[in-house]
């Protein structure tokens, strides 16, 4: 999954927590699992919170 956001109000700490990541000679900055699914929760859209449960399930392995 790929997302890209602008961070601001009380998503500002799921930014603020980002990993950065070397991809491609560049740096990608990425979320923890917790913070992607406080974003899609966020976000609220179908696809978002069927992403939310997929991630849960995975999780529980």
């Amino acid at each position: 999954m790929l997302d890209v956001l602008l961070a601001d109000g009380p998503l500002e700490a799921v930014w603020q927590s980002r990993q950065r990541v070397a991809w491609h000679g560049g740096e990608l900055s990425v979320v923890s699992r917790e913070g992607l699914i406080s974003l899609k929760l966020e976000a609220g859209r179908p696809q978002d919170l069927a992403d939310v449960q997929r991630l849960s399930e995975v999780h529980r392995g």
